[in-house]
């Protein structure tokens, strides 16, 4: 199958053109620039006045139109994917907060479901864990009696499924340094959030990846 979308301001990350065709087979695109889907057998989009431009990546979103990450349901993911899809995002993290770890399991399901089965709208690549190994003196918005440090029984739960791919976490607090190498071993990557590391300690912690 062919889609042709044809005269819009288009934008990648190496080019821009005041008009251009983008020319999309089977789901791939193939071919940009002014013209190239001229005399092409296929379904045309006419986007003159509009922008066309890769889609968004939302990495740390906790929710969006009334549906919360922690809601731990596939309808909340759905309703969160087909709200951010409306501002041009394509994909994104659903995103926990530093809540039980029963709580956290139940939303890493229902994001899992939702990979599985996928959704209408912008697609779930996986979750963002946002703790709960953060430093309790940098929470933030996030409930301070659920804030712990990293135990192997503890988050070796929340990385069962595969599809953590992104925990932020605070890398000064000794029992979180051994959770970055399991991370990314996990295919995971690894943030700092809610920290007060130094330059000096956020090195060391490069070091654990």
């Amino acid at each position: 199958m062919k889609i042709a979308i044809v005269g819009g301001r288009t934008i990648t990350p190496l080019e821009e053109f005041e008009q251009a065709d983008v020319l999309i087979e089977d789901g791939t695109i193939v071919a940009v620039g002014p013209g190239v889907a001229a005399g092409a057998r296929c379904e045309r989009v006419d986007a003159t006045g509009r922008i066309v431009a890769p889609g968004f990546v939302d990495i740390h979103i906790h929710g969006g139109a009334g549906h919360d990450t922690m809601d731990g349901t596939r309808e909340a993911v759905e309703g969160i994917a087909a709200y951010v899809a409306t501002h041009g995002v394509t994909s994104f993290c659903p995103t926990t907060m530093t809540v039980a770890a029963d709580d956290i399991m139940a939303s890493i399901r229902a994001v899992d479901e939702c990979q599985r089965n996928p959704v209408t709208g912008a697609q779930p690549l996986g979750v963002h864990l946002e703790g709960p190994y953060i430093n309790a003196a940098k929470k933030g918005a996030q409930p301070e009696q659920h804030v712990r440090t990293a135990t192997t029984l503890d988050y070796e739960r929340f990385f069962s499924l595969g599809n953590v791919r992104l925990i932020s976490l605070a890398p000064e607090i000794d029992e979180n340094q051994a959770l970055i190498g399991y991370a990314r071993s996990r295919g995971a990557a690894v943030a700092v959030g809610h920290s007060s590391a130094s330059f000096e300690q956020v090195a060391e912690a490069v070091k654990l990846a």
